[in-house]
């Protein structure tokens, strides 16, 4: 098969893409290395097929995720090629909802947000502020973060009541997705908001963080909203100084909202100590 693609014409015929079906974990990978190198919008729905192998890497033990690298690469070359149709959004969605490897959730709602359009990121946002399935919905709102276009009508879907009633890891990516692409001024009087809630003004930062890939001014008008302190260590941290000490948020809102912060802007923030282990006394 690898030595017959070079001589095969732009689209691969269909005797190559039906290998996505072969029962070969090795042809299988070979396909996708193929596909990777001559992309064609006509590979969509092989790859859309590749997007449902479950073939994994080694074992999986107790504990672990899964991991599924046939599909994930498959949906990463989705959201590099042609556009998405509705039919073929939802099939990605259909699978996103119900897989248990996280990589390809955020691999195919990726696809989604990249290549679907507004309907992909207004059908991701619809998926966002749904209840239920905290790590969907958190996924989802990312996705549109990542995607980085600017909706002010989508942007506020996230409003006050969802970033402060909102699971923490929710709400956490809510903001990210409404500093990169909400109307300043909306998002501006949304941090306000935050700055006077005692248990999620940690929120603030990735808001600031989010805004100042497209909006400089925006994100110091809401930094101008924290403690001088964070604001200052916040600015030298992405501007390649040491991160900010874990303790700079302790005022700024409850465990799981800092921790939830902390955690998806890990370059930010000093890293959490480890502990040091009892001392064993001799004899």
């Amino acid at each position: 098969m690898v030595a017959l693609a070079p001589r095969a014409p732009d689209p691969l015929p269909a005797r190559l893409l039906a290998l996505a079906a072969d029962k070969g974990s090795r042809v299988r990978l070979a396909l996708i290395d193929i596909l990777k190198q001559r992309p064609d919008p006509a590979h969509q729905s092989t790859l859309v097929v590749l997007t449902k192998d479950r073939w994994r890497q080694g074992q999986t033990y107790y504990g672990e995720e899964a991991s599924f690298p046939i599909a994930e690469a498959a949906a990463e070359l989705l959201a590099k090629q042609a556009p998405l149709s509705p039919e073929t959004m939802e099939l990605l969605l259909a699978t996103a909802l119900e897989t248990e490897d996280e990589d390809l959730r955020h691999a195919l709602m990726g696809a989604v947000a990249q290549r679907g359009g507004d309907k992909g990121l207004d059908r991701l946002a619809d998926i966002a502020l749904e209840q239920g399935r905290p790590a969907i919905h958190a996924a989802a709102a990312l996705a549109i973060y990542r995607a980085g276009v600017v909706a002010p009508a989508r942007a506020a879907r996230f409003d006050r009541q969802h970033l402060t009633r909102r699971v923490a890891w929710v709400a956490n990516n809510m903001a990210l997705a409404v500093g990169a692409t909400g109307e300043p001024a909306a998002t501006l009087r949304l941090a306000k908001d935050l700055a006077g809630n005692p248990e999620r003004a940690a929120l603030l930062i990735p808001m600031i963080f989010a805004a100042l890939t497209r909006d400089v001014g925006l994100a110091n008008a809401i930094a101008g909203l924290l403690p001088d302190a964070v604001s200052q260590g916040m600015k030298a941290a992405v501007e390649g100084g040491e991160p900010m000490p874990r303790t700079f948020l302790e005022e700024l809102g409850e465990f799981r909202v800092r921790e939830a912060v902390m955690s998806s802007l890990p370059g930010l923030f000093q890293p959490t100590p480890r502990p040091v282990p009892p001392t064993r006394r001799k004899g």
